[in-house]
């Protein structure tokens, strides 16, 4: 379908087109030997929450499988328990630990008690047979005919990964029919994007009137040239939070303007159509957005800070200050408030006004001697001169991506297992719930794999930032400040910044840099400047 309604140069399937060679199917099942004695086995136990009132137990599954792995020889590596929780979805945290630990290969064997202990979802249980098959991990039960770790078993089990691969393939090839309909029709596939809500009876997106104010002011900001995606989401956070009552991150923002959908178009993989619903933007301030999107990103970050100067707002007043909802109390880690008293302006501890507890509540930090002191502390970054080699080691790292990868499935998990807590069990009050919920959402935002290129071109921003500082304006100061650093931590006590959260843009290049200016990681991604 002809892309008619962009401009020549726009490329909007880029964001779409998922890899061609993804891999389908493996023959794994080959690392599992004859000789079965002393396979490492992993036990998966479950029982819901109504098999829990009926008298149905744990312990009795879990004497029942270890006997069955005893009289196999087996060594018993891990019990994953998951009390509570029914098998109609995948999403239980022990479950979802133990598919990770086996993409890990920390076991040969799944042992189970019976089938719908592990899935009451075919398509679940070919999915996830499927993958086992790929890294080599069998599946048994103990009370059925799955007995995969044997030789003939494993031949069954070879056969039923090609059957889930059809399988799979030809839901798949369902879905792109029905989804392929849809677009044809000028509908849009899956949830309705921020801003619009679905009519239930016709499937046609409806603007919801205060989102839709959301999103065309992000879009002005982004036109106008002078606020990068991270400031318009600050900027939006300042009266407004997503769908979810979250606040909008910088890749929310990114991914709301990309999308023509708030034009009036639909889309489908690489292509795009004129919708039935109505735009709550227009075409041409689209386009502008897209434009200026495009020129910055094509804008040599050497030139970072002439750029702005170009675009800086003519006005006197500062609408943004350097540090706001950049500078945290290192006790509680919450946002300080900005106060002006008589001429003077403070960062000051608010936990008291938010109903909240603070061992530091009240304190107050003079705002000119905390935006010196990020400045001072920006200041000591530099790179060493190898610097280039060591990020693109790091970010081949298939162990460090691993890492990763694995940090974000633990915290995903929190993050459901803290929404089961307080929707279930009522021990968090919506504040609290809020804010934990807030602290895990910026931990998952923080681990990203960046492309090499990406941390290439920022390491610029790193060689002539000490020349940068010294010269920039108080607006400059304040865009290079929030492009760089997520979080500031101030200790009260001697005012001072003694830590700093890197955005997750630069965390590489932070690490690389620490090697000089001597700074500790902690673990939840923030470097202390000062001695811990």
């Amino acid at each position: 379908m002809t892309d008619r309604s962009l401009p020549a140069d726009a490329k909007p399937s880029q964001y779409r087109k998922k890899a061609a060679n993804r891999k389908r199917l493996s023959d794994g099942m080959g690392m599992i030997k004859a000789n079965q004695v002393g396979l490492r086995v992993a036990i998966y136990i479950r029982v819901s929450s109504e098999e829990q009132k009926l008298g149905h137990s744990l312990d009795a599954q879990r004497n029942f499988c270890q006997e069955f792995a005893d009289k196999r020889q087996w060594v018993t590596v891990n019990i994953y328990e998951d009390p509570g929780f029914s098998a109609k979805d995948d999403k239980r945290p022990a479950f979802q630990k133990m598919i990770a630990d086996a993409k890990e290969k920390a076991f040969d064997v799944i042992l189970v008690h019976k089938l719908d202990r592990f899935s009451r979802s075919i398509e679940q249980t070919l999915a996830y047979f499927k993958m086992l098959n790929e890294h080599g991990v069998v599946f048994t039960s103990g009370t059925e005919n799955f007995d995969f770790s044997r030789p003939e078993g494993r031949l069954f089990f070879n056969m039923m990964a090609v059957f889930a691969q059809w399988y799979l393939e030809n839901l798949s090839a369902e879905a792109i029919k029905a989804k392929e309909e849809l677009f044809s029709k000028g509908l849009h596939n899956g949830p309705a994007p921020f801003g619009y809500q679905k009519n239930k009876k016709t499937g046609r997106c409806e603007i919801v009137p205060d989102e839709a104010k959301v999103v065309k002011a992000a879009f002005e900001l982004s036109a106008s040239g002078t606020y990068t995606h991270r400031m318009i989401a600050e900027m939006l956070n300042e009266q407004f939070t997503t769908r979810r009552g979250r606040h909008f991150s910088k890749d929310t923002v990114t991914n709301m303007l990309r999308n023509e959908f708030y034009y009036g178009m639909v889309s489908y993989r690489e292509n795009i159509r004129p919708g039935i619903h109505d735009p709550i933007i227009s075409k041409e301030l689209y386009e502008k957005s897209q434009s200026i999107t495009r020129e910055r990103a094509s804008t040599p970050k050497g030139h970072l800070i002439e750029r702005h100067k170009e675009r800086a707002p003519r006005s006197t007043t500062q609408r943004y200050y350097m540090l706001q909802r950049i500078i945290r109390c290192d006790a509680c880690d919450r946002y300080l408030r900005i106060q002006s008293v008589d001429e003077h302006r403070y960062y000051k501890e608010v936990s008291l006004e938010r109903g909240l507890t603070c061992t530091l509540a009240g304190k107050t930090v003079r705002m000119k001697a905390a935006d010196q002191e990020m400045v001072a502390v920006l200041s000591q970054l530099k790179l060493p001169a190898d610097w280039q080699e060591e990020i693109s080691r790091i970010v081949k790292d298939e162990n460090w991506i691993e890492q990763i990868k694995k940090k974000k499935i633990d915290i995903e998990d929190k993050i459901r297992r803290l929404d089961d807590v307080y929707i279930s069990t009522g021990k968090y009050t919506r504040v609290q719930y809020l804010e934990e919920r807030g602290k895990l959402s910026e931990q998952l935002e923080s681990l990203v794999i960046p492309a090499e290129s990406d941390v290439l071109e920022k390491g610029l921003v790193f060689e002539s930032l000490g020349e940068y500082l010294k010269e920039a304006t108080s607006d400059e100061l304040a865009q290079i400040c929030r492009m760089m650093v997520d979080s500031a931590y101030t200790d009260f006590v001697d005012n001072r910044i003694v830590r700093i959260k890197p955005t997750a843009d630069f965390i590489e290049l932070f690490r690389v840099a620490s090697k000089i200016t001597g700074w500790q990681e902690k673990g939840d991604g923030t470097f202390f400047v000062r001695n811990p």
